[in-house]
């Protein structure tokens, strides 16, 4: 009997068939390719960091021959300094965040929801700190808040009657105020789009009914803006579980002394071998309460939609009259931020120009101000060493940071991986942003030490161009929020025509994502140069950028040097900043 004939298949149906083949191993080969990479930059360090604070003794480095399987890291932890470490840090994080909540809502809801004259131009002062290098931005405080000659002291003085301070560096209060003031911005702006979205009929009932603005805002406003404040509160004190500039320039071991601290001054003995171990352990117990924070953070944002006000259906958000307080509000918003804002951009240049630190006042501008600092330090060569590792590594870091996040934001957002695969990419993404900057630095720092006899990569500029990279959490956010604004039909067609996933991103999406991408390497070359907790931890045996190169005048007492080296940095982030507007309106320009 004749075997039966198969079925013959048009030479279309099979290129189909073979391009959907095709497309898919791509699409899977891209994802793995993704994963394998942010891995190999997030989750690597931080899993060996974990494992680390299981080895010992804690001297010993945990791929050496004579470490074994401990727990006594934990144990030393935990009968030496946690208790007062942990106190430390919690009035540290608790007392920043009410300084900065307490401060950045109402200044948020005066520039935001009312008609407060020059909101423009007193947003302009609220964000213009936040381009200070963080370790340029603790020395303003330090000279702003200095007992003796600090200009905030001196203006203190003229309504209060006291005769030194009343700030002090060497004080718990003078740490928290500087950290909370500096983070009033960002509470600002992360509450900005909420408060514009708050739904203005509420709050015209409420006034109706004959409460005044401040009972309208405090009963109503509030309660709406509850989970946002909430939400905000947990992400700050993941940032804030993190700094440690602010009580590292004032002073270590007066103050306060929290986690970041610690760890540094544990990692920088004066006479002794440094306790990876211990340090691994310390770390990954700043590690845990700082997942905690970004759960529950995770939590809010995903249960906000219980609390919306904005619907579709008649939303405005009006602006507030203030009547006869406009003046006055736009007096005291201007005081204040003159006084945490204005002051430490001029206290920056003036400590430049003078030769010490001293009061502010014309005779000494006129006496003894100068170039000089500026001179020496564009004359000195570590200077110009600094700059040309701080280019390099950033420029290279912004370019590899972008590329990771837009590749992430795709296979998550765009491509046909698993959902095993998109979990695992996003879980990598909160990681980054979870783990506070010293652990990050530290983690690294104890990798390559432990693999530099068989990787060499201790010391150079390439362990940094790679460090920086772990906050690739924030380009991936940014990036999974341009791509969901381009509909899938220009993808869908390209994919039609036989295109793959990689020709469909390069020459569909990327000319799409071309503003956010000029904003993504943007903000990774200022993130770049102002960088100062993972290069003074991985860094002290080769180069140095910019923002170590600060701290060690500071170091050395050469606090007009230092300031100018702030200075120079804070233009050449200025002209940055002006440069990328200028190509984004360009972008935007042509795209339309």
């Amino acid at each position: 009997m004749a075997a039966p004939s198969l079925p013959v298949q048009s030479p279309s149906v099979v290129r189909a068939r073979a391009r959907a083949l095709t497309t898919a191993l791509s699409d899977r080969g891209f994802s793995i390719v993704t994963i394998g990479t942010v891995a190999l930059i997030v989750g690597v360090p931080v899993a060996f960091m974990v494992v680390s604070s299981f080895r010992g003794p804690g001297t010993v480095l945990p791929l050496a021959p004579a470490a074994e399987w401990t727990g006594e890291n934990y144990a030393e932890v935990v009968s030496t300094t946690l208790v007062s470490t942990a106190g430390d840090t919690l009035v540290f994080v608790l007392g920043s965040l009410v300084v900065a909540v307490g401060f950045g809502l109402p200044l948020a809801y005066l520039l935001e929801r009312t008609d407060l004259p020059g909101r423009r131009l007193l947003l302009l002062f609220l964000f213009a700190p936040l381009l200070l290098a963080p370790i340029t931005n603790a020395q303003a405080w330090s000279v702003l808040i200095s007992p003796e000659t600090g200009l905030l002291n001196q203006v203190l003085r003229l309504v209060l009657p006291v005769e030194r301070g009343p700030l002090d560096t060497q004080s718990a209060l003078g740490m928290v105020l500087a950290q909370g003031f500096t983070y009033v911005p960002m509470v600002a702006l992360f509450l900005g789009p909420a408060l514009a979205n708050v739904d203005a009929p509420l709050e015209e009932a409420s006034r109706t009914s004959g409460a005044g603005p401040l009972t309208t805002f405090r009963r109503v406003t509030l309660k709406l803006l509850a989970p946002a404040i909430l939400s905000v509160t947990l992400l700050l004190a993941v940032f804030l579980l993190g700094q440690f500039e602010i009580p590292l320039v004032f002073g270590i071991g007066s103050g306060l002394q929290p986690l970041g601290i610690v760890i540094f001054s544990l990692l920088n003995p004066p006479a002794s071998v440094p306790s990876y171990g211990q340090i691994a352990a310390y770390s990954t117990l700043m590690t845990t309460v700082s997942y905690a924070l970004i759960l529950g953070y995770g939590f809010l944002t995903r249960r906000g939609d219980r609390f919306a006000t904005v619907t579709g259906k008649g939303h405005r958000a009006n602006l507030t009259s203030l009547g006869t307080w406009r003046w006055p509000a736009f007096i005291a918003v201007a005081g204040f931020l003159l006084l945490t804002a204005g002051m430490r951009l001029f206290v920056i240049v003036w400590q430049s120009l003078l030769p010490f630190r001293g009061p502010v006042s014309w005779e000494a501008f006129t006496e003894q101000a100068s170039l000089d600092a500026y001179r020496r330090v564009i004359g000195d060569s570590r200077f110009l060493e600094a700059v040309q590792v701080t280019a390099i590594v950033s420029i290279g870091s912004a370019v590899i940071t972008t590329l990771i996040g837009l590749a992430m934001a795709w296979v998550v957002a765009r491509s046909g991986s698993g959902r095993i695969r998109r979990r695992a990419l996003d879980l990598l993404a909160s990681s980054s942003l979870a783990v506070p900057s010293p652990v990050a630095a530290f983690a690294f720092l104890l990798l390559f030490l432990a693999l530099n006899q068989f990787l060499p990569l201790y010391g150079s500029m390439f362990a940094l161009m790679v460090a920086y990279c772990f906050r690739v959490g924030v380009a991936y956010r940014m990036s999974s929020a341009a791509l969901l604004q381009i509909g899938s039909q220009l993808e869908e067609a390209s994919a039609l025509s036989g295109g793959s996933p990689l020709t469909t991103f390069r020459r569909v999406v990327l000319p799409l994502l071309a503003p956010t991408i000029v904003v993504l390497l943007v903000l990774g070359l200022v993130t770049g140069i102002n960088e100062f907790t993972v290069p003074l931890f991985l860094s002290s045996q080769g180069p140095q950028p910019l923002s170590v190169y600060t701290y060690g005048l500071l170091s050395n007492q050469q606090q007009s040097a230092a300031a100018a080296a702030g200075v120079l940095t804070l233009v050449t982030v200025l002209v940055m900043a002006a440069a990328a507007a200028w190509a984004g309106r360009r972008l935007r320009g042509s795209s339309r």
